[in-house]
């Protein structure tokens, strides 16, 4: 028995790098302690320190956006409390932490083989797949219903796709976003099963407006590939999406088209929603509102409404709408890009230098306000708060109105979250600049001669509208594995051109 034992122990060692795979399957998980246990996890098993020589195989961004904060910090920080301490520190303690991860990932895939490399991403996305289909099961299993997703229930319908989280254990978006790389990734490798199951997982997630950026790279990709097996594999794709938001989820494709084109009544209300939490607010500071597409009775922690009044109330909409705190606005996004753009214009030092880490738009600002205890790790409890003037007078407004609705309304067109934000807004134009020729120019210099890459540059790019994907540590942690994957093998092709294998994608 021993003896097997240690035969199959030998035999997962040759096929797969065991490193790694706890890595991903630890340091992708949505918990501030697991980030932490899983980089110190990968240096004790994969130990490489030598930065000095390998520092200019990975993207500089991280590392020169560190110093500008500390530049920053020591010449025009003016605040010395504790919780822009902290808060500094933290960003700084992030940055620094998306570099040795790179370094680290770059450091395996150059001293494992090309193979050994593949089979270990292969076995990360099998367990995050029965994941991801076992919380499936479980929602069938709750809703009593074979397709909990037709079920008129608000924990199921359109919220089943919230369900699937996967392994990552977070926003179900970051499963979503996860698995359409490796859509690319496995079509890439002529697996078509896996590249199927991996756009089911996407299709499970219902993430709407993450799917609006993966349709669109999907039909570049049938359009600017001849192969005839990638065509046919891409229109099957295609033909997935249209049944399962025709036939399987219908709601969620009514939720998707009200989304895009908000009828106009229900502007009207969302504005009066707003105008009645501010006025309870001033009363007696209590939070109560009404929630247009909820069933008829809407229960809140505090009052229950009856939608019926809707019609009753809106009558005495206003047209100042967009003068109070936080949305007057069918789109919050669109409102906290207006927010960052009179932000960076407001002075020079601000267009320039931004606010500082954690001082105008991130998932670090948010959790330092505390704008939303019930959400994000309970290790910021035990910190000392803090919410910086360009924070207060922006985007703190809009999360403050959004968290005020019922969770309906908490949908990723309302909130603020854009990597956009966070970078220019925190960084400024130095910022910009830094990612730009630091970060982006490192993977697009190689775009003539990348395969599955070139897609997924153009996913991130539209995925880091939608949040502070940076801060997750999950989605970016994944696009750089399997860029840097791509970009040793488009090194490794000779000069002349891709090799047939490359040709079938």
């Amino acid at each position: 028995m021993k003896n097997k034992l240690i035969s199959a122990t030998q035999a997962v060692k040759q096929h797969l790098y065991l490193p790694l795979l706890i890595f991903l399957l630890v340091f992708t998980v949505d918990k501030i302690v697991l980030k932490l246990a899983g980089i110190l996890l990968i240096y004790a098993l994969h130990p490489d320190f030598s930065f000095r020589k390998g520092i200019k195989k990975v993207p500089a961004f991280y590392l020169l956006l560190v110093a500008l904060e500390l530049v920053k910090f020591l010449l025009f920080n003016k605040d010395f409390s504790n919780g822009h301490l902290v808060t500094f520190l933290l960003g700084s303690l992030f940055w620094i932490i998306s570099f040795l991860c790179v370094y680290q990932m770059q450091s395996i895939i150059e001293k494992t083989g090309e193979k050994v490399i593949s089979n270990t991403l292969e076995a990360f996305f099998i367990i995050n797949g029965i994941i991801s289909i076992g919380g499936l099961l479980l929602a069938m299993y709750h809703s009593g219903s074979i397709n909990p997703y037709a079920v008129s229930d608000e924990n199921f319908g359109n919220s089943t796709g919230d369900l699937i989280k996967g392994l990552f254990m977070g926003p179900s978006y970051i499963n979503m976003m996860i698995n359409s790389f490796f859509i690319f990734y496995f079509r890439y490798k002529s697996k078509f099963g896996y590249a199927t199951l991996a756009l089911v997982i996407v299709l499970l997630t219902t993430s709407n407006f993450a799917n609006l950026v993966l349709l669109p790279v999907l039909i570049a990709c049938f359009i600017f590939k001849k192969n005839r097996p990638a065509r046919i594999a891409i229109v099957s794709f295609l033909a997935m999406f249209v049944f399962f938001y025709l036939f399987a989820s219908p709601k969620n494709f009514r939720y998707l088209v009200d989304s895009i084109w908000v009828p106009k009544k229900n502007q009207q209300e969302f504005a009066v929603y707003q105008k009645k939490v501010l006025e309870r607010e001033k009363k007696d500071s209590l939070l109560a509102v009404i929630a247009p597409s909820c069933p008829s009775i809407v229960h809140t922690d505090l009052v229950t409404y009856r939608s019926d009044k809707v019609d009753e109330l809106t009558q005495h909409v206003d047209d100042d709408s967009a003068s109070y705190p936080g949305l007057g606005e069918k789109y919050g996004k669109l409102e906290s890009f207006r927010q960052t753009y009179k932000y960076l214009t407001s002075s020079p030092k601000s267009f320039i230098l931004g606010s500082g880490v954690g001082g105008f738009s991130s998932l670090l600002a948010e959790r330092m306000s505390g704008v939303d205890q019930k959400e994000g790790s309970r290790l910021f409890a035990y910190l000392p708060s803090y919410k910086s003037p360009a924070f207060a007078c922006n985007h703190y407004r809009i999360y403050k109105s959004i968290y005020s609705l019922p969770k309906v309304f908490h949908s990723i067109k309302h909130f603020p979250n854009s990597f956009a934000n966070q970078l220019l807004g925190e960084y400024g134009m130095a910022g910009g600049l830094l990612f730009l020729f630091t970060y982006v120019l490192f993977f697009a210099r190689h775009f003539s001669r990348l395969s599955y890459g070139k897609y997924l540059i153009f996913l991130l790019g539209g995925y880091l509208l939608f949040d502070y994907l940076f801060e997750y540590l999950s989605v970016v942690v994944v696009f750089e594995l399997l860029m840097l994957c791509d970009i040793k093998k488009a090194k490794e092709q000779p000069a002349a051109g891709p090799t047939p294998h490359l040709q079938e994608i």
